[in-house]
């Protein structure tokens, strides 16, 4: 049940958020394309916590991270449940799909069971060594009142992505939010070195050396030469949050990690 949407957009909203005093509520809008489709994503970011409500077609989920204790839990509303994972989790989430593999080979004919394996690693190979986002700078542009370095992102010669940056300077972060940044960060490839090949397979859908550069304003995905998703900050607003937000509602289930 973990949310990639939720896992990627927390990385773009994070660090304009981080600069307010007290409480940040962060307003991102997506549009899906060619659709039409409008969403609004509301962030909320507190003494070094934060909580992502996705209010998209396919994610309808609530995420809360706290990069201190290493842990996110996915709260699922539609089935009044939520789950707890941590970095051990994420390990022994690598663990089970091995075994579930040996498992699935077992069941089968002697003859065939190489062959299978061959297949699925040729597959999981696949999928681990797809081609990194390669970005170039192609301007500048002011979005939302900030001036932006717009960068393009290929894969493979494909335009999939436009960015636009603001530099640090321009946000002004304070120490301690950095901080926090940095954690969610060194959380995020904790998690994917911890799920070993399985993590491999979505690290690179994470731009993370893009944060290097400064706060990304603006995003637009493409596929197959068309937009598919166009997200922008709009909104930020500062407020004394309370604290029952980054807690698991109540009378809420716990599932087990993974189904382990």
């Amino acid at each position: 049940m973990i949310n990639r949407k939720a896992m990627i957009t927390f990385f773009l909203v994070l660090i304009f958020s981080a600069n307010l005093f007290a409480g940040g509520i962060v307003k991102l809008k997506s549009v899906q394309k060619p659709q039409g489709t409008t969403y609004e994503d509301i962030i909320y970011v507190q003494n070094g916590k934060l909580r992502m409500e996705s209010n998209g077609d396919e994610d309808k989920t609530i995420t809360i991270i706290d990069p201190e204790k290493g842990t996110m839990i996915d709260i699922d509303k539609a089935d009044n449940s939520y789950i707890v994972l941590t970095q051990e989790d994420f390990r022994k989430f690598s663990q089970k799909m091995k075994m579930q593999k040996e498992e699935m080979l077992k069941q089968l004919p002697e003859e065939q069971r190489e062959a299978m394996s061959k297949m699925i690693d040729q597959q999981m190979g696949q999928m681990k060594n797809q081609p990194k986002t390669e970005f170039k700078k192609v301007g500048n542009e002011k979005v939302n009142g900030y001036d932006c370095e717009v960068y393009q992102g290929f894969k493979s010669g494909t335009k999939v992505k436009e960015i636009w940056i603001t530099p640090w300077e321009n946000i002004k972060l304070k120490d301690e939010y950095i901080k926090v940044f940095k954690g969610l960060k060194k959380f995020f490839q904790q998690m994917t070195d911890n799920m070993g090949e399985y993590g491999k397979m979505i690290e690179n859908e994470f731009d993370s050396e893009m944060f290097d550069k400064g706060f990304p304003v603006k995003t637009i995905e493409y596929e197959d030469g068309n937009q598919v998703l166009v997200e922008t900050i709009e909104e930020v607003t500062e407020k004394e949050l309370s604290p029952v937000l980054f807690e698991v509602p109540k009378n809420m289930t716990k599932k087990d990690s993974f189904g382990m």
